[in-house]
């Protein structure tokens, strides 16, 4: 991949969906392509956040301990962004939607 200037794109991707079993696959991709500055935690509530794709050997370095915190975690989206977590993804993104609604801190 060409090497780009980050502060000169305005690029953002989310991370709706790879919760998904469909979209394991392609996670590695994912995290290899975008930095985590170009990404936005997404979300795609209403539809359930189902914690069994995500077993211990087919997640990026996931503990039977994260697995099990995921599993028991009653809140929709903190069980999204502990499965993000658990791939790999970085504890960052779910910040970066400040960014693009340019809210002021």
């Amino acid at each position: 991949m060409k090497s780009v200037n980050s502060d000169s794109i305005r690029l953002w991707a989310d991370t709706s969906a790879l919760s998904l079993s469909t979209r394991l696959p392609f996670i590695s991709e994912i995290l290899e392509t975008f930095p985590p500055e170009w990404l936005v935690h997404g979300s795609d509530f209403p539809i359930p956040i189902d914690s069994w794709p995500h077993l211990p050997p087919v997640t990026h370095d996931i503990t039977p301990e994260e697995y099990i915190k995921i599993c028991r975690t009653k809140n929709p989206f903190d069980r999204d962004v502990r499965i993000n977590r658990a791939h790999g993804f970085s504890e960052l993104i779910p910040e970066n939607t400040e960014k693009v609604m340019r809210l002021k801190k």
